[in-house]
């Protein structure tokens, strides 16, 4: 009957050979693990104070924002140079008042447009080719137009513009790895290690941090853990998913693009121009994560479009970076992501994101040595607990679903 060590690491499970064929070769992921190297997202993230509950809540605020946008197929200043009807989405007239200057800030159109009456909540009336600037008719359905208030000398005091707070909720989830190696393993000299256990520790710490790293992008809720069920918290996929909220999800809004299209320089200049023009986060430190095709993709466009930048000499592994510069002149860094699923694309405000441990539950060792238990191994257990705040899920940040 041949031995079998079934949860420790002996010299019998090496096989025969010093080569080891059957064992994995880990040089690749040592070279090209997530959090190795500064180009990675989860580098990027920041590390927060750590949470004291498992059910992880904070408190957001949301920004006003001074913009406008046309209604596609009604009665519109995109009709002709001359027409003086300006239809609105439903409610965002409540935002403007008589006197405003408006400016096309999508195409960035020279023409100002002067707000006259306010019809509806959907409708206004506007002076076309306000001062120097003259009517045009390249206006888009769609189009996002900048508002420039002016206020009358000795007007009243406006309607308040204070915004309601919200709730926002994610979980905390445990990564753990465990290592366990025979007395004998420890103390034989092969493959050039002169610390066996010193060396697993070092593999298995890559292999859990890399855990988290997936986690932080495809992880999903669980609100409710038990003996069969294990915890979990939502990754930037599911939060922006659900508008921030894991416990009861709402509908995606205008920072999610389901779309079936391939990513072109303006679709993705339009998510960011949604997330920090229209929803009023031009603030935001941006980047933009997605998989190899669309980094292909991208790494096409014109050098008035991408900057690449490198570091030094340029050969520094990871020393380089890529820097989207959007048509409203904001400009957000790429990053290559192997665990983001095909055709997806995440825009990201990592002013908002934050990356949170447990209270003392950051990353612990425990180390049991050898025959401190009457065991003849020494093993070790890494554990860690962390959960992910993402604010603005539903405004600050964007996705696109389904990239060809």
């Amino acid at each position: 009957m041949a031995l079998t060590a079934s949860s420790v690491w002996a010299t019998f499970d090496r096989g025969t050979s010093l080569t080891d064929t059957a064992q994995r070769d880990v040089s690749p992921l040592m070279m090209a693990a997530l959090n190795t190297h500064p180009g990675s997202l989860i580098a990027m993230i920041k590390k927060g104070n750590p949470v004291s509950n498992r059910k992880s809540e904070w408190v957001e605020d949301s920004l006003n924002p001074d913009t406008v946008q046309l209604e596609g197929g009604g009665s519109n200043v995109d009709g002709s140079a001359s027409n003086t009807t300006f239809s609105v989405h439903t409610g965002e007239s409540a935002r403007l008042k008589v006197g405003d200057r408006l400016k096309n800030r999508t195409q960035n159109i020279a023409e100002v447009l002067l707000v006259t009456a306010i019809t509806s909540d959907a409708e206004v009336t506007v002076e076309r080719g306000y001062g120097s600037t003259s009517g045009s008719a390249s206006h888009a359905d769609d189009d996002v137009f900048e508002i420039n208030p002016a206020a009358q000398e000795g007007s009243a005091i406006g309607s308040d513009r204070t915004r309601s707070r919200v709730t926002r909720y994610n979980y905390s989830q445990i990564f753990d790895t465990a290592v366990k190696i025979s007395g004998t393993a420890m103390n034989t000299a092969m493959y050039n290690v002169p610390d066996e256990f010193a060396h697993s520790v070092a593999q298995r710490t890559i292999e859990v941090k890399n855990r988290l790293s997936y986690a932080l992008i495809n992880g999903i809720a669980s609100a409710a853990p038990s003996d069969s069920v294990y915890g979990s918290m939502g990754g930037l996929i599911e939060l922006i998913n659900t508008g921030g909220d894991v416990e009861t999800p709402g509908s995606a809004g205008s920072n999610v693009d389901s779309s079936t299209t391939s990513l072109t320089y303006d679709s993705v200049s339009d998510l960011v121009g949604t997330c920090a023009i229209s929803n009023g986060n031009r603030d935001g430190n941006y980047v933009i994560a997605t998989g190899q095709a669309q980094y292909e993709n991208i790494a096409t466009w014109p050098d008035s479009q991408v900057r690449r930048q490198y570091a030094g000499s340029g050969q520094t592994y990871g020393g380089f970076v890529d820097t989207l510069v959007t048509k409203q002149g904001i400009t957000a860094k790429i990053v290559l992501e192997p665990d983001m699923p095909v055709g997806r694309l995440l825009l990201l405000d990592l002013n908002r994101i934050e990356l949170k441990p447990f209270q003392n539950r950051a990353w612990s060792m425990y180390v049991d040595p050898l025959g401190l238990s009457g065991n003849d191994f020494k093993q070790a257990r890494l554990v860690g607990e962390w959960t992910l705040h993402a604010h603005n899920a539903d405004k600050a940040h964007g996705m696109m679903t389904a990239l060809t």
